[in-house]
């Protein structure tokens, strides 16, 4: 059995997609396919159902995959022994958006240059969506908004703070904060989410009332409906910003306080990719040229410590 094709197969679990697995593992669509079959023959078992569209993972697929983590975990614990310093094996990041445009980019190829012999594979969903998938061991670690209320059996590394600000089109004159959000449509950025509720939880605080508008799940789809005039909002100054905010939006501070949005890489404790993880953890903590502009708040300056796990 082939080492590379339970890689294959835990790609496309973890993805649920066999053309997001291949992009993520970098296979075409039709190799993947190839992967999958080749151990259903091996097996003699079915692992996905093709009826539905896209495949489901089968009963016996879903076991297969449970097992395929175990030995692809300590074959990477067997890699690990043969160096101190130079970091080996695979790591399964989950990410959300905004964070994978800026800020991981640039700290996975700091990491590929410092160790190029480990494999990062990547995923992309809300902080929810990634929060249960690392308690479900499908992910090793996830960047992600930190909730209200923290998991008893994560662990949560500080990356960095991004500070709330009002949104508004250019020709929206005035500073005051409450005057503004009262009198324009309002684009809420998805109150399901962590941060979107913290949002809310603030203009409740602040006892302020807004005109309903749009909601929508994108903090880049946000400042874009702001920027073409269509209404206010809140956001944090994020990691998703190349440099600034557009020249088309105006931006006010809010105050009392200033609330801000917590970036974190979540993992479970006794994580056995732990020694992987701190070497991603490091190359996000590192300060960014955004930092320096004000985008993000450096841990120096927040407070926060890294959370390590306990030794027991």
């Amino acid at each position: 059995m082939k080492i590379q094709n339970l890689k294959t197969l835990v790609a496309v679990s973890e993805n649920r997609s066999f053309v997001e697995a291949g992009e993520v593992i970098g296979l075409s669509h039709s190799a993947v396919s190839l992967h999958i079959k080749a151990l259903e023959d091996e097996l003699g078992v079915l692992l996905f159902d093709r009826k539905s569209r896209p495949p489901t993972i089968t009963g016996k697929g879903v076991e297969l995959v449970l097992h395929a983590r175990k030995l692809l975990t300590i074959l990477d614990e067997i890699s690990g022994l043969s160096s101190q310093e130079n970091l080996m094996g695979s790591l399964t990041v989950g990410v959300i958006h905004s964070a994978l445009i800026n800020l991981v980019p640039p700290a996975l190829a700091s990491l590929r240059h410092v160790h190029p012999k480990l494999s990062i594979s990547l995923t992309k969903g809300g902080s929810k969506d990634l929060t249960d998938r690392v308690r479900r061991q499908e992910l090793d670690v996830a960047i992600v908004a930190e909730p209200d209320n923290l998991i008893d059996d994560l662990e949560y590394h500080p990356v960095c703070v991004e500070p709330m600000f009002l949104l508004m089109p250019s020709f929206v004159l005035g500073r005051d904060v409450r005057t503004i959000l009262s009198t324009h449509p309002y684009i809420w950025y998805d109150r399901t989410s962590w941060t979107g509720s913290q949002i809310q939880r603030y203009l409740q605080s602040q006892k302020i009332s807004v005109q309903d508008g749009v909601e929508i799940d994108s903090l880049e789809a946000v400042e874009q409906l702001v920027r073409h005039g269509l209404g206010v909002s809140i956001a944090p100054k994020s990691t998703c910003g190349i440099d600034d905010f557009c020249d088309e939006i105006r931006v006010v501070p809010l105050d009392n306080p200033q609330p801000v949005r917590n970036i974190v890489m979540i993992s479970r404790k006794h994580n056995p990719r732990e020694k992987l993880a701190q070497g991603l953890l490091i190359e996000l903590q590192k300060p960014k040229p955004e930092q320096l502009t004000g985008n993000m708040i450096p841990l120096s300056e927040c407070g926060l410590k890294l959370q390590r796990p306990s030794p027991n």
